[in-house]
C-alpha cells in the first residue's frame, strides 16, 4: 500500500513543482537599456566576458587603434553593465561593474566609453580598477 501511495504522489509533486517553477513571470521583461544603442552596448559587455581568454577576439571589440589596457588582467575579471548607457550620437558611456572571475567583492565600477563604427558599437576605453 505504501508503494502505491508513493506512485500516486509523484505526479502530484511534479505538477506542483511545474506550477511553482515552470514558465516565466508574466510581468518579467528584458532590462531596458534605453533603446537599441543601449541594448547593443550592453551586449558588447557580455561579449567581453566571452572574449577575455582570446586576445584577438577581445581586441576586435575595441575601436581600431584602441587596445585593452591590460588584457591579462581582464582574464581574471567578469564584467556587467550598471544602469543604462548614456548615448549621444555615435559615442556613449556606461558604468561597468568589474568582479573577480572566481567571485568575491566587486573591484570597482569605472566608466567605459564606446564609439559606433558603422552599425556596430565598439569599446573606446575600458579602464580597470
Amino acid at each position: 500500500m505504501c508503494l502505491l501511495r508513493q506512485w500516486l504522489l509523484i505526479p502530484l509533486f511534479l505538477a506542483s513543482a511545474c506550477l511553482l517553477g515552470c514558465g516565466g513571470d508574466a510581468d518579467s521583461k528584458p532590462l531596458d537599456m534605453g533603446g537599441a544603442d543601449g541594448d547593443q552596448i550592453s551586449s558588447l559587455i557580455e561579449e567581453v566576458n566571452e572574449a577575455v581568454g582570446n586576445p584577438k577576439k577581445l581586441e576586435a571589440l575595441f575601436v581600431k587603434g584602441s587596445k585593452p589596457a591590460d588584457s591579462k588582467k581582464m582574464t581574471k575579471c567578469s564584467f556587467s553593465i550598471v544602469g543604462k548607457p548614456s548615448v549621444s550620437g555615435s559615442t556613449g558611456t556606461a558604468k561597468v561593474r568589474i568582479d573577480p572571475a572566481g567571485g568575491g567583492q566587486t573591484l570597482g565600477e569605472p566608466e567605459w566609453s564606446f564609439e559606433k563604427d558603422g552599425d556596430t558599437w565598439k569599446i573606446k576605453s575600458a579602464p580597470l580598477p
